[in-house]
This record gives C-alpha cells, structure tokens and sequence, in this order.
C-alpha cells in the first residue's frame, strides 16, 4: 500500500494528459472535414445543438476526475485563439498536440521539459516564418473559395459572403447573428466597434442572442473613473432623470442611455447593484433601455468612437476653483444639468463581449428627411490623420505591433459593418449554420488582414518539411520532424474519411497541394487564411508548455486522487 495523499506524480500525470488528449482528439475526428458526420450535444435546460465545429464539440465535452478535466479546461482556453483569430482550427490543433505530445514524452529522457519547449518555441518561429513567405492576395474570389472549405460547400452562404467583399472591400466587418425567420438576412450599417462590452448581462434586453439592443441612444463619457461620491452622484443623476425618473412618471420620455466608464469602484457600486437588479427582474424589450460599459480607456478606436459620437468628457476635479470656473463656463457638469452632456448614435448593440456603435452623429450626415446622404468632413480629416500618423510610423521603423494596432485602427474606422442575420426552420438548424457561417467570416476577416495561403492545414506540413530539410541544428531538426510527421499525420486522418488509399494520400502529401474533398481534384481552390496554422502551432505551443512544466499534480482532496488511493485499481 502505497501512501495515501492528494499527490499526482510526473509519471502518472503524463500518461493522464496523453490518454486525455488522446480522447478528445478520437471525440474530433468524428466530426472533422466535409465527409465527418454531426454531433449532437444535450443539454437538458436548452434545445439539442447539432454541429461539426470542433471548438462547439471541444466544449461540450465534460470529464468528471479533476486531473483530465484541468486538461479539457486548458485545451478550450487555448484553442479559443485559434478560434477568435481564425475561425477555427480546434480539431486540427487537438489532432497534432495529441500525436506531438506522445513524442515529447519520449524525447524527455534527452532534454529537460523547459529546454524542449525552448526548442518547440524556436522551431515554431522558424516554421512560422517560411509560411508567411509564402503569402497570397486576398481579394472578393479568394473570399469564396475560403468560405466554400470552411462551410463545407455550402455555394449559397459562400457567394454571399465573396459579394460582401466584392461590394465594400477587403476592410468591411461582417457580424453573425440569429433570426426567428426562415431565411437568411444581409444588413448594411454604417458604425464603429469596440472590444469592450457590457458591465453585467443584466442589460440584455434581447437574452436569446445574448446582447443588449438600444436606438436613439445619448451616449456619456466619464474621462475618469467613478470612484468619488460626487463622480457617482453624476452618474446617479443621468440614470435617473434618464431612466427612472421616466418610468414612474409617464408623462416624462425616456431617454436611451450608454454610459462609458474606465471604472465603477466597489465603494461605489451599491447604486448600480440597485440599477441592475432593477434590470435583472425586467424580461426582455421590458427593460429599460440602459447600458453600461465599463473598462473603457481612451485610446484607440475608443477614441475614435468617442469622438465620433460627439460625447464631452465628464471629468473628475481636484481643483476646486477650476471646476467652478468650468461650470461657469459651461464645459463642466453638475448634477442638475449632467444628462445634457452627451453625445448620440442611432443604434448601440453590446455583448458581454463587443460593442458597437451604429451611425455616431458626428460620423454621418443626414438630409432634411434624416436619411444619411455621407460622412462628415469631421470624419474624414481623422481619417486622413491616421493615415498620415500610419505612414510616419513605417518612416520611423516603429515596431510591427505599432503599425499592425495603426492598422486596425484605420480598418475600423473605414469599415461598413454588415450584419449576417441566419434564419432557419429551427432553432438547432439556426445554430449549426450560425457555426458554419462565423468559421467562414473569421477565415475570411483573417485572410483579409494577413494574406491566403493552401487550406487543409497544407502550409504547415510544407513549412515543417523544408526546415527539416534545410536546418543544421540538429535539434531543430528533429522537432521540426516531429511536427513535419504529425502533420502528415493529421492531414492522413482527413483524407481517410473520404476512403481513399494508402497510395492516393501518400501521392496528395508528396504534391504538397492539397486534394479537393467536394470536388475530387487539385483544383487550387482549397484555400485558407495564411495564418491558419501559424495560429495552430502557436496554440500547441502553449498548450504543451503548460503540459510540460508541470510536473506533479495536487488534488484538492485525496478522495478524490483515485490514481493514489491504495484502494483503486485500474
């Protein structure tokens, strides 16, 4: 008998993270490429969801013993990169840390578990490199084939998608939601996002598509954070006289609100805590139009939409005597007029995640009718800056990360926003589709912003192979071999879900061009965001770091540690 503690030891622990990825990845496979089948995940508070989309599956996969759940747990955060920078890519990242893994526990013996992952690290880049070497145009017929391999065939959905590009550009956004209605719908507006969303989910007021809707919004800006009892007791004032106010007395309009906030303090928050469970016990389009967006800092293309709503800074006195001279002046709030320091925007749409702003004031401009004619010269001139700050930044050899922030920056600035609507006859139809389209619009959005390049994972497999080739360190050799044979590997197990032989794959992997599984031929039309499987390797990158470092594993309680109870076989 062995002792009886919550210690899982390096051994033991490797062969669990093996059997736990290998699991997963037979789970995957199921499902992977336009030959896999559905998976239909139950969940008894919800309606059935049937989908192909690896990450959906990945998540949906539950493991009750701590040790193999911590595994799952880490394998859904970190593919969650691949999945926001590419569409995808979950079961070809799972597909190779599983195969990769199994070999780095054999090359233990030889290296250290930092100075592998040192290696790994290094050979990644290296990989990463010749991939982006080999970068293509994305332009509007790329943009089909794209969504072509990424919806499974699905002509319709693709041709849509390729139009949108034809008609606004390579920089247009295209968001994905969910209608009741039977048929697919294309929304054109004209805004501006954010990352940053809603402080509490007790703002939604359309719960089903997880989001808060609010038209005709005065949109308020604190400069500072609301840490102050007078900062809240502006903050009072607008919810107030905006929100509350109009609610008890109908004789009093409502005005929509979006309040903007680096910070809410905990000293000061009882009031929202009062505000949000007033929104929380309101259903749906019941409550009150109110959001509130917290984390907000003005940099970026926050800036930008501050500035383009038109919103004045409410902002926090330390002198007292500047505060009444601005008063005065009229550039400084109190709490009897604060409402009427605001900017405006048609429509505000926010996610626990996202925001966005739709038709800012200062953005459009508009006929006498209201109807939006153009952009203001106010817009135009910021345009024109950050354009001009963009190229001063490539003069001056400002680091890559700059210019890429400058870049996006401009993008979302330039962007019509176009809103995918995905109806269907049921709600698990809608779902499914809803997957299909994002992975589609995501690889889309990707290749966009970094180029194309072969999809079916083929740039990887081609980079790997030519370091291995070309490399004289010895060990670098060796993983990038290690990583050259798992995707040969990875790319085997797609292809033997259409039943080809031994001989087809083997003269497909040696082409180094991928074989279109829809149509049975090179035709050069499987294509994917070059970035595809740099995102991937960075993704197993830091999954098996996590992996490898550890060594022990420490339950929280040694009832539970059923590979050291002297009590348990296996």
């Amino acid at each position: 008998m062995g002792i009886y503690s919550n210690i899982v030891k390096k051994d033991k622990l490797r062969e669990i993270q093996g059997q736990v990825l290998e699991e997963i990845k037979d789970a995957l496979v199921q499902s992977y490429g336009p030959y896999g089948s559905n998976t239909l995940i139950y969940n008894d508070s919800t309606l059935n969801k049937y989908t192909k989309d690896g990450h959906e599956i990945l998540s949906g996969i539950q493991i009750l013993n701590e040790i193999e759940a911590s595994v799952q747990r880490d394998l859904v955060q970190i593919t969650n990169n691949t999945v926001r920078k590419v569409g995808d890519g979950t079961t070809a990242a799972t597909i190779l840390s599983s195969i990769i893994f199994k070999t780095f526990t054999e090359l233990e013996g030889k290296y250290t578990p930092y100075k592998l992952m040192r290696l790994f690290d290094k050979t990644v880049k290296e990989i990463t490199k010749n991939i982006m070497e080999r970068n293509r145009t994305f332009d509007f017929n790329t943009a089909y084939k794209i969504a072509m391999i990424s919806t499974n065939g699905n002509e319709k959905i693709s041709k849509e998608i390729a139009s949108i590009y034809e008609k606004y550009g390579n920089e247009v956004y295209i968001d994905v939601t969910i209608t009741t209605q039977d048929r697919n719908v294309i929304k054109v507006y004209d805004g501006l996002s954010m990352s940053e969303g809603l402080y509490n989910s007790a703002y939604m007021n359309i719960p089903k598509e997880n989001k808060a809707d609010i038209r005709d919004c005065h949109v308020y800006y604190f400069d500072d954070p609301v840490d102050t009892p007078e900062m809240m007791s502006l903050l009072n004032a607008i919810i107030d006289k905006n929100i509350f106010q109009p609610v008890k007395d109908k004789s009093k309009k409502i005005v929509p609100t979006v309040i903007l906030t680096p910070h809410i303090s905990r000293d000061m928050s009882t009031y929202i805590e009062q505000v949000e469970a007033v929104m929380t016990n309101c259903k749906g389009m019941d409550k009150p139009p109110l959001i509130i967006i917290n984390n907000i800092f003005k940099t970026g293309n926050v800036e930008d939409i501050i500035k383009m709503c038109g919103c004045p800074p409410i902002k926090k006195y330390i002198n007292v005597e500047q505060q009444k001279e601005d008063i005065k002046q009229g550039i400084a709030p109190t709490v009897k007029n604060v409402e009427k320091f605001c900017g405006y925007c048609d429509e505000v749409v926010a996610t626990t995640k996202e925001s966005k702003f739709i038709n800012p004031k200062n953005m459009v401009v508009r006929n006498k009718d209201g109807n939006i004619t153009g952009y203001t010269d106010e817009y135009k001139s910021l345009l024109d800056f950050l354009k001009t700050e963009l190229e001063r930044y490539k003069e001056d050899g400002e680091d890559a990360a700059k210019i890429g922030g400058m870049r996006r920056r401009i993008n979302a600035l330039k962007a019509n926003m176009i809103e995918y609507v995905i109806g269907g006859i049921s709600m698990a139809d809608r779902e499914a589709l809803k997957c299909l389209v994002e992975d589609a619009v995501l690889n889309c959005r990707s290749a966009a912003e970094h180029g194309v390049g072969w999809g079916a994972n083929f740039e990887g497999l081609i980079a790997s192979n030519k370091v291995r080739k070309e490399t004289e360190d010895e060990d670098i050799r060796l993983i990038a071999t290690t990583i050259y044979e798992s995707y040969v590997e990875l790319i085997t197990t797609l292809y033997k879900t259409m039943n080809l032989s031994d001989e087809k794959i083997d003269s497909i992997i040696k082409a180094e061009e991928p074989f279109n599984m829809v149509t049975e031929e090179y035709d050069g039309n499987v294509l994917s965001s070059i970035m595809l499987d740099p995102v991937i390797l960075d993704s197993i990158n830091r999954l098996l770091t996590l992996l490898f470092t550890c060594n022990q594993f420490i339950v929280d309680d040694p009832l539970k540690n059923v590979y050291n109870n002297p009590s348990y076989t296996k």
